[in-house]
């Protein structure tokens, strides 16, 4: 948190597996932007489909610090749990893909001198796909200092924590687990029908 940090808010909803049977279509619902708040709203296997792939905005989502927890002694807790453990060193796809993307967007923006704050926007993700790479940990850490040196710098980091990280064990071990943790969500939606 900063004073100037506005809320962002990572919504998980469960479309009704009967729904789901009849063919209907799954989607995220986009983003809703107010002055305070931004809200991402993922149907639970949209979710599932990203973090199997690492996507660092469903990393970050599911990471972050719950605000409502009711239904986390649930089967969505198992979930969420299990779905965090999946999460494999090609966050490193993600991560270096949201960097470039965005440093390439606020070059176009505002020419070849970037204010330190969108170094830091920038930098802040970066670090967070070192520290995963490196230690496995999901690390939320302010970043200050950013200017084109820096991130040059951390993009080695980068690419660095990533081949480094080549011969650890990937987490698909527990992509059964979560593919069980989804199919237990939508049963116990079933169950509920009858």
């Amino acid at each position: 948190n900063t004073p100037d940090s506005d809320i962002d808010l990572f919504r998980i909803y469960q479309m009704p597996t009967r729904n789901i049977l009849l063919g209907q279509r799954i989607d995220s619902k986009p983003m809703k932007t107010s002055t305070e708040e931004d809200i991402q709203t993922h149907e639970i296997g949209v979710v599932y489909q990203q973090i199997l792939q690492s996507n660092i905005n469903f990393v970050i989502g599911l990471a972050s610090p719950l605000v409502n927890t009711p239904l986390m002694d649930s089967h969505i807790g198992k979930f969420v749990d299990i779905a965090l453990a999946c999460v494999d060193r090609n966050i490193y796809h993600s991560v270096k893909g949201m960097a470039v993307g965005n440093y390439k967007k606020y070059i176009e923006k505002n020419g070849d001198k970037l204010p330190e704050e969108k170094y830091n926007k920038i930098l802040r993700i970066v670090q967070f796909g070192i520290d995963f790479l490196e230690t496995g940990d999901f690390n939320f850490n302010k970043f200050t200092g950013g200017n084109r040196a820096v991130y040059e710098t951390m993009m080695k980091e980068l690419n660095n924590a990533y081949e480094n990280s080549a011969g650890r064990v990937t987490m698909s071990l527990f992509h059964k687990r979560f593919a069980d943790a989804l199919i237990d969500i939508r049963m116990s939606d079933l169950r509920n029908l009858y």
